[in-house]
């Protein structure tokens, strides 16, 4: 994927140009009649992922109210700093706000808890935990501020740490750093503790604070840094995962309580859906993945013992990576390597070279060759090569027979744990920003 190297200055030029423009304003316009004309600011770029489904879930609420509701989103902070826009949604100058808890905790300091350093070790735990008691709990609170958050938290991402003049490897390397935070009570006292010397600055400043050498580094989830390319005034990126960090939608309540109860339920149903995190089921190299990696644990007889994945870039309107790697070692020591690309100018289809110990072997839908073209029949392997017919047929005969089906849901719960496991595993984060940016080295 091509990455924009243009020049900073002009960059920013555009940007100022277009700082009161919403996102929608570089789509072709559209003749609007809505009834509800409503506005919704965030601080982030507009390619970040999060705008990206912000906006997907925008255009489905304009066709699924019939147009009566139109949202514009308003990206980038340019309408105001986070802070600014918080003001302005309390006060009813905008209408809807994507805000990260690290700022609201500022308004709304029990949202902070969100923030507490190394309290959520992996994706299970965070979610687990907002989709409970905590995070009806944090919802109540912001509810008594005149704002409406009866919605599911997106994902912000674990935190972690750049600079432009030292590398972050201990907490002893932090003595002294002069690291922007956001203005978030939770994130100056854990660097204030570490020894730092934290800097509160709106993230509109960030950049050019960089670029100046204000700061000396700042701290935020991998998608922020990639999108905001601060790895254009930053050598170095730790994964601290120091903590995790989400996003509310939040709405003003008198903008909210003008809305018919079915302009709610639209508007409820597709902005919870949009900020729900993509899973490897919606991923179809992770599909593939999973179909390899059951085959060879089914045919070493063992369990996965290490394994490691990476992935390259996320592509900007798929969502989704287009290339991907996987290693894997059971403990007679039999190895698997997984290669799988998109970017592919060969056959249209599912087409697999495999590497064998004992051969090579090309697999084109149905048919089979070797390593040198020569076709090999396996007509008479089954009686069928439709693989959802045999699969029909085990099941019914399993049922038949009162035994367990091969293939059952309990015999494919080691692959499922294994690529949880992929799944988790920082490496994979690490690998993703250092396709893009080019300043993090996968071995550190």
């Amino acid at each position: 994927m091509t990455k924009d190297r243009s020049s900073v200055l002009s960059r920013r030029t555009f940007a100022k140009a277009a700082a009161v423009l919403p996102l929608a304003a570089f789509i072709p316009s559209r003749a609007s009649a809505a009834e509800f004309d409503y506005k919704l600011g965030t601080g982030q770029d507009p390619s970040h992922p999060n705008n990206l489904r912000m906006q997907e879930a925008l255009d489905r609420i304009r066709e699924k109210s019939g147009g009566r509701l139109d949202i514009k989103l308003f990206p980038a902070n340019q309408l105001g700093s986070d802070t600014d826009l918080l003001g302005q949604l309390r006060n009813g100058g905008i209408d809807f706000q994507l805000l990260s808890t690290s700022i609201l905790a500022v308004f709304v300091p029990v949202a902070g808890i969100l923030n507490t350093a190394y309290a959520f070790t992996d994706y299970d735990v965070v979610w687990k935990a907002l989709d409970g008691g905590l995070g009806s709990h944090v919802q109540g609170q912001i509810e008594k501020s005149r704002l409406v958050s009866g919605f599911r938290i997106w994902d912000n991402g674990f935190r972690q740490i750049t600079s432009g003049s030292r590398d972050i490897r201990t907490p002893e390397d932090l003595k002294g750093f002069k690291i922007r935070v956001p203005q978030a009570p939770m994130l100056t006292s854990f660097f204030s503790a570490m020894a730092a010397s934290p800097t509160p600055l709106n993230f509109n400043e960030v950049y050019t604070s960089l670029q100046t050498k204000v700061i000396e580094g700042q701290e935020n989830p991998l998608a922020i840094i990639s999108t905001a390319k601060l790895y254009e005034v930053q050598k170095y990126c730790s994964l601290t995962n120091h903590m995790w960090d989400g996003f509310w939608f939040l709405a003003n309540k008198k903008a909210w309580e003008k809305l018919p109860p079915d302009l709610q339920a639209i508007v409820a149903k597709n902005i919870n859906a949009a900020g729900n995190a993509r899973s490897w089921t919606d991923h179809l190299l992770w599909h593939h993945a999973a179909h390899t990696i059951d085959l060879f644990q089914y045919q070493a007889g063992e369990t996965i013992s290490d394994c490691y994945a990476v992935q390259g870039p996320i592509h900007p309107q798929l969502n989704i990576a287009m290339d991907m790697g996987i290693v894997a070692k059971v403990p007679s020591g039999a190895m698997l390597t997984l290669s799988l690309s998109f970017n592919n100018d060969g056959p249209l289809g599912s087409f697999f070279r495999y590497i064998c110990d004992n051969g090579t072997y090309k697999a084109f839908y149905d048919d089979l060759s070797d390593g040198k073209d020569n076709k090999i029949d396996v007509s008479k392997v089954d009686v069928s090569m439709d693989g959802i017919e045999l699969e029909d047929r085990e099941f019914i005969k399993a049922i038949q027979e009162k035994r367990e089906p091969n293939g059952s849901l309990q015999q494919v719960l080691p692959c499922m744990h294994v690529l949880g496991k992929l799944e988790s595993r920082d490496r994979t984060q690490a690998v993703i920003v250092a396709y893009e940016t080019g300043f993090i080295r996968p071995g550190d």
